[in-house]
């Protein structure tokens, strides 16, 4: 059962590999959720995730593998704000501001709290609340973000309207 195990951890690293090597964006979620999955027990897979976080030269890799790395739990915390401040991808740093949000860890708050003075500020302020949300028991409140804006500032009123309370409304859309 071991040497089956240690061949499906090493499976994970290599799959995972070859999804990068692929160039195909719709693999990489589906194998950087496997790693994600796998990051508690396998430290290649781990680090080929938080590694790919913040070294992949494509956008849509590192946008992928943020988007996972809250799977991992609070390991996911210091590769995640470092790449909130680091990378030059807008795109990558608006996944990473929701993915901090995902997380629940309160101190991603300070991190998230300096991106809403720059261009993702949007993002940023959405995800600042829906951490604040999840942190105030009101998880399924979350505001989710849509992705076919590039501001990540779809408003979900609905949702919003279901979720008010009088300590912690939503923020108003953009």
């Amino acid at each position: 059962t071991g040497t089956r195990q240690g061949g499906a951890q090493s499976n994970v690293v290599s799959d995972a590999t070859s999804a990068l090597g692929s160039g195909n964006p719709s693999a990489y979620r589906q194998a950087f959720d496997a790693l994600a999955v796998a990051c508690s027990t396998n430290p290649a897979a781990k680090k080929l995730l938080f590694d790919t976080l913040a070294n992949h030269a494509r956008e849509d890799a590192r946008a992928a593998a943020a988007y996972s790395a809250p799977k991992c739990g609070h390991d996911a915390l210091e590769p995640l704000l470092a790449s909130l401040d680091h990378d030059k991808s807008r795109i990558v740093r608006g996944k990473v501001a929701f993915a901090l949000a995902e997380l629940g860890d309160k101190r991603a708050i300070p991190a998230l709290e300096k991106a809403k003075t720059t261009d993702i500020a949007a993002a940023a302020g959405l995800a600042l609340d829906q951490l604040k949300q999840k942190r105030h028991g009101l998880a399924s409140c979350a505001i989710k973000p849509a992705t076919s804006t590039p501001q990540y500032a779809t408003f979900n009123r609905a949702a919003s309207d279901r979720c008010l309370t009088s300590s912690s409304p939503p923020a108003p859309p953009p």
